[in-house]
């Protein structure tokens, strides 16, 4: 990448880490590859980026590894959003984001994940029938309705019980379930583990924020 005007020599090869809920979301959601070339508008920014993440991945100094997480997920983020300028999400999360009638819809779940939701309520939010918003969402997300709310749901509750020390009874209710055993009944469903073996896990390595979502970058020289 080349679009900042600096040369940046060899590969790079970064890695990040979510919660089980996002990956699931994510993976659906974006392409196995995406190219970005050096005479996009998006260019320089991505390049800088890179350039920066370059320098760090070999850097000694103080706050080195601060700086390639902070900046690998500031570079997921961009990616991101130049996958879904390009249109270039057929079907998933990232489509429903840009899908007029169901944008509102993943808006209001993200906003009020422990609203009661149902099928019924969400085709409110979308001005749409039941029927026909459930046809619409299953097509452009590529999962039923109230599996994305469950997913959704997963992936806050993952958040608090990573990061924060509130307890299992009021993150069940703050993502709508009635009790401790809902909470991690569906949630070990969706992630494999508990929602208190996440937390013990967290709390073990003493670094609860970092958890969320981790980095890994390395550089490679040139061959």
């Amino acid at each position: 990448m080349n679009g900042s005007g600096v040369t940046v020599p060899g590969r790079i090869s970064a890695s990040i880490k979510l919660n089980q809920a996002v990956t699931n979301l994510i993976a659906e959601a974006v392409p196995p590859i995406s190219l970005m070339r050096s005479d996009e508008p998006w260019a320089a920014k991505i390049g800088l980026l890179v350039s920066m993440l370059g320098e760090e991945a070999v850097s000694t100094e103080l706050g080195a590894h601060t700086m390639r997480q902070r900046l690998t997920q500031v570079l997921f983020i961009h990616m991101l959003r130049q996958v879904i300028a390009r249109a270039d999400v057929p079907q998933g999360w990232l489509a429903g984001a840009t899908d007029s009638s169901l944008q509102p819809v993943l808006a209001a779940v993200q906003a009020r994940p422990g609203e009661p939701w149902t099928v019924r309520s969400l085709a409110e939010v979308a001005l749409m029938s039941r029927s026909a918003f459930a046809q619409r969402f299953t097509s452009v997300v590529g999962i039923p309705p109230m599996s994305f709310v469950r997913l959704w749901r997963a992936h806050v509750a993952g958040q608090m019980v990573q990061s924060t020390d509130t307890n299992l009874h009021a993150v069940a209710a703050h993502v709508g379930y009635g009790s401790n055993s809902a909470l991690s009944r569906s949630f070990k469903r969706l992630t494999g583990v508990s929602p208190s073996s996440v937390r013990a896990s967290a709390s073990s390595t003493g670094q609860l924020d970092e958890r969320t979502s981790d980095s890994g970058v390395r550089a490679r020289p040139s061959r």
